[in-house]
C-alpha cells in the first residue's frame, strides 16, 4: 500500500503556480483593498527571479474561502447580496494559471432615514442642536441620508458623536448606533409596492429569490442614540509617581485649572505638554471611578527621568568619517525643572563644545527658552574657522504641528581661507556676527515614519543696529513630502533653496555662504562641491585640485522613491533618486549657471540606531572643474562621474 501511494505521487503533476490574481465587476472597492481580504497570492519580483513557487501553488479550497471573505467583505460594505466565484485560466502547459475573481455586487444598501434622538434636559438637547458643528456632523457621518449603509462605520459614527459631546462638557457620553431595514426598493421606482413588482416579475422569468433581489436596494434607517450625561469642570486632582518635581510645577506644565469645562483634548494636549517636559520620562491623565456629576477629579500619573544622566552616541559616514558625542545632563536645576547639558561632540569636520540651559516654561507651557555658549571648529573643503559665541532662543509651540522660535546669536569667528585668490582682504579675517533669526517648522504627519508636508523657512537679519562686521539678510526655506504610496513603498521628496541679500557691494566669509553637494544634499558630488569652484596650485604652479567657493543663492531638490523588503529581507530596503541643484554667486546671474543633475540608488538597513545607507549617485552633467579636469575638456566619462556616499540616517 505504501509503495503504490508513492508511485501516485511520484507520478502526480505540481499543482500550477498562481502567477496573477485580477478582479472584474468590482465597482465600488479596489482591486487594492480587495487583494487585502484574500489568502492567495502571486511571487514577488524576486521570487520570480529566483524561480522559488513552491508556497504558491493552486489551492481551490482556499480560493472558495476568499471568495467567502470577499462576499463578507461586500456585505459590511452595503452589498448584502453581492456574490463572488472564480474562474481559472491555466497556461504554459499546466504550469502557471492566472485566478480570476468574479464579482456581482448587486444593489447597495440605502441610509433613507437618519434619526438623532438626544436623551437630555431640554435646555441641554436644545444646545447641542443649535451647535454648528453638530448640525455639520448630521450631514457629515458615514451614516447620514442618502449615503451607503455600511456597518463597518458603526464604530466610527459612534466615535465622532462621542468625540463631539466630550469637547463639549460632557465627559460621560454614551452613544448607541441602531439600524433596521426599512423595504425593498427597486431601482426604478422608490415605493414599497414597486419593489415588489420587481421581486415578482424576477421570479416569474424563472429566476430565484435572490436574482430578484439584486435587481433591488434596501432603504435603511438608522437612528443614532445620544446620552451626553452631565457637564463637568475640574474641580480636582491627584498626582502620583512624581519624585523631584513640585505637585504645583506638574500642573502648570498640564496647563489645566480648577474650574476649566472639560475638553478630552485640553487632556490629550496637557499630557503631550508632561511628555514634552525634560524632566518627565511618562506621563497619563485619566478620569478614575467617581461620581458622574458636575465635579470632576483627574488623576495624573507619572514618571521621571533620572536628575543626572551621562550619554555617548557615536556614527559614521564618508565625509565627517567618525563623529561622536558624550553630554551630562542635569534636569531640575534649582529645584525647578530646568534642564543643563555640557557637551562635546566632534567629527574629521567639526569640533563643538557647548552648554545649553533650557528653560521649560516661560509665559505658558508652550514657551521654551534655550541660552546655548558655545566654541566651535570647522574644517571645511574651502576654509577652516574657528568661533565662539552665544545664541539666546525662544520657541513657542502654535499647535501640535507648527512651531516658531526667535533667537539672537552673537559670535566672534576666525575663519582661515584655502582659496589662493579670494575677494576678501586677506586670506585670514576675523569677523563677529550679531544675527536676530526668525524660524518656524511645521509637520503634517505625526508617525515614526514620516507623511505629508514638511516646512521650515528661517529669515536671518544680521547687523541691524551695526554691531556686525557684515551686514546681509539671509533667506532659506526648506520644504518636503512623503507621499506613502504602499505599506512598504514611499515617494519623498524636497525643495531647498536660499537667498542671501543686503551686501552687494562686500564679500561674505565662506561661513555666511551658502554651499551644495553631498550626503544629506546633491549625491553624487562630495561635500560642498555642488557649484562655483576655484582652481588650487601647489607652490611649484602647478594644478593641485579644485575649491568650492560658494555663493549668495542656492536651489536644491530632491526625488526619491524609498521601498522597503518587509517579506523576506525584514529591515532591508532600497532606494531610487535623483537629485539636482546649483548654486550662484548671487540672485542675478542665475542665468550663468544651469542647474546639475545626478541619478542614482542604494540600499537601506533599519538598525536600532537608525536606517543605515550606502547611496551611489552619478553626475548627469557635470562640468570639467566637476571631475577635477583642469584646463577645460570635453573629454568627462569615468569614475569621477560617481558619488559614493554613506551614513546613518535618511538623506531628508
Amino acid at each position: 500500500m505504501e509503495v503504490q501511494e508513492l508511485e501516485n505521487q511520484a507520478g502526480r503533476q505540481p499543482d500550477p503556480t498562481v502567477r496573477a490574481i485580477r478582479f472584474t465587476g468590482n465597482d465600488h472597492i479596489s482591486s487594492i483593498v480587495l487583494r487585502e481580504w484574500i489568502a492567495t497570492n502571486t511571487p514577488s519580483l524576486r521570487e520570480r527571479l529566483l524561480r522559488k513557487f513552491g508556497a504558491y501553488g493552486l489551492d481551490e479550497e482556499e480560493l472558495q474561502k476568499d471568495c467567502i471573505r470577499l462576499e463578507r467583505l461586500y456585505r459590511r460594505r452595503g452589498f448584502p447580496y453581492a456574490q463572488v466565484w472564480y474562474t481559472l485560466d491555466i497556461q504554459k502547459k499546466g504550469k502557471r494559471v492566472d485566478v480570476l475573481f468574479n464579482i456581482r455586487e448587486g444593489e447597495p444598501q440605502i441610509v433613507r432615514r437618519t434619526d438623532i434622538t438626544i436623551d437630555a434636559p431640554p435646555g441641554v438637547r436644545e444646545e447641542i442642536e443649535n451647535d454648528a458643528s453638530f448640525r455639520r456632523l448630521l450631514t457629515g457621518h458615514p451614516m447620514a441620508e442618502g449615503k451607503r449603509y455600511q456597518s463597518i462605520f458603526t464604530a466610527d459614527v459612534t466615535g465622532a458623536f462621542r468625540s463631539f459631546l466630550e469637547e463639549r462638557g460632557f465627559p460621560w457620553p454614551e452613544v448607541e448606533v441602531t439600524a433596521k431595514i426599512l423595504e425593498h426598493v427597486s431601482k426604478e421606482g422608490d415605493d414599497k409596492e414597486s419593489g415588489r413588482e420587481a421581486l415578482s416579475e424576477a421570479m416569474s422569468e424563472g429566476d430565484d429569490k435572490e436574482s430578484g433581489r439584486e435587481a433591488m436596494s434596501e432603504a435603511v434607517s438608522v437612528t443614532v442614540l445620544l446620552r451626553p450625561g452631565p457637564k463637568a469642570s475640574i474641580d480636582t486632582f491627584e498626582i502620583t509617581g512624581q519624585e523631584a518635581a513640585k505637585p504645583w510645577y506638574i500642573l502648570r506644565q498640564t496647563g489645566l485649572h480648577q474650574g476649566d469645562l472639560f475638553q478630552a483634548s485640553t487632556l490629550q494636549e496637557a499630557q503631550r505638554q508632561l511628555y514634552a517636559h525634560p524632566l518627565i520620562r511618562f506621563a497619563t491623565i485619566t478620569l478614575p471611578e467617581q461620581p458622574k456629576d458636575s465635579t470632576l477629579h483627574l488623576r495624573v500619573r507619572l514618571r521621571e527621568h533620572a536628575l543626572r544622566t551621562v550619554s555617548a552616541a557615536a556614527g559614521i559616514g564618508n565625509e565627517d568619517l567618525l563623529r561622536g558625542e558624550i553630554r551630562w545632563t542635569h534636569r531640575n536645576v534649582a529645584d525647578r525643572g530646568h534642564r543643563l547639558s555640557i557637551s562635546a561632540r566632534a567629527s574629521f569636520i567639526e569640533q563643538v563644545f557647548a552648554t545649553d540651559y533650557l528653560i521649560p516654561y516661560v509665559f505658558n507651557n508652550k514657551s521654551r527658552f534655550a541660552s546655548s555658549p558655545y566654541v566651535e571648529r570647522k574644517l571645511e573643503p574651502s576654509y577652516d574657522l574657528f568661533s565662539t559665541g552665544w545664541t539666546n532662543r525662544l520657541i513657542y509651540q502654535i499647535n501640535r504641528r507648527s512651531t516658531a522660535s526667535f533667537s539672537y546669536e552673537f559670535s566672534l569667528n576666525e575663519e582661515l581661507s584655502k582659496k589662493p585668490t579670494v575677494e576678501l582682504p586677506e586670506s585670514e579675517i576675523d569677523y563677529n556676527i550679531s544675527s536676530f533669526v526668525f524660524s518656524a517648522f511645521y509637520s503634517e504627519g505625526f508617525r515614526r515614519s514620516p507623511s505629508g508636508w514638511v516646512i521650515s523657512p528661517t529669515f536671518e537679519i544680521s547687523g541691524l543696529f551695526g554691531e556686525s562686521t557684515y551686514t546681509f539678510q539671509k533667506i532659506t526655506a526648506d520644504v518636503r513630502h512623503f507621499l506613502p504610496l504602499t505599506s512598504a513603498a514611499t515617494l519623498a521628496a524636497r525643495v531647498w533653496t536660499g537667498l542671501i541679500t543686503g551686501s552687494s557691494s562686500t564679500a561674505l566669509p565662506s561661513n555666511i555662504l551658502y554651499f551644495a553637494g553631498g550626503t544629506n544634499s546633491v549625491r553624487g558630488w562630495s561635500r560642498q562641491f555642488l557649484g562655483p569652484k576655484q582652481p588650487l596650485f601647489d607652490e611649484n604652479g602647478f594644478f593641485d585640485r579644485y575649491l568650492p567657493v560658494g555663493g549668495k543663492a542656492a536651489f536644491t531638490f530632491n526625488l526619491e522613491w524609498r521601498q522597503q523588503l518587509r517579506t523576506r529581507y525584514k529591515g532591508f530596503g532600497f532606494a531610487l533618486f535623483i537629485d539636482g541643484g546649483q548654486i550662484w554667486p548671487s540672485f542675478a546671474r542665475v542665468d550663468e549657471r544651469p542647474v546639475q543633475f545626478s541619478a542614482g540608488g542604494g540600499l537601506r538597513y533599519q538598525s536600532p540606531i537608525g536606517p543605515v545607507r550606502v547611496d551611489v549617485g552619478y553626475k548627469l552633467n557635470p562640468k570639467s572643474e566637476d571631475m577635477n579636469q583642469f584646463p577645460e575638456t570635453n573629454a568627462l566619462s569615468g569614475a569621477g562621474r560617481f558619488g559614493v556616499h554613506f551614513s546613518i540616517g535618511q538623506a531628508f
